[in-house]
């Protein structure tokens, strides 16, 4: 059984780390394993899931990501 101080302790580390590859990207860079959600014509969703979508990538979009340039 850990004590009072260990749990806190690995508690702080493990939020630093998940702070630290959020911030990072997970890989070093801002855009990497990042990429653009594509709708079939024959998806049927809610306005809630669509909104969902489109914030995800417009925010891609705003960090400039390669991935979430318009194809075409």
């Amino acid at each position: 059984m850990l004590t009072r101080q260990a749990t806190r302790t690995l508690t702080r580390g493990l939020i630093v780390g998940v702070v630290t590859s959020t911030l990072a990207g997970c890989g070093g860079g801002v855009c990497t394993g990042w990429s653009a959600i594509e709708i079939s014509k024959k998806d049927k969703m809610t306005q809630g899931t669509e909104r969902q979508i489109l914030k995800h990538n417009e925010y891609g979009e705003s960090l400039h990501c390669s991935a979430f340039k318009p194809k075409g």
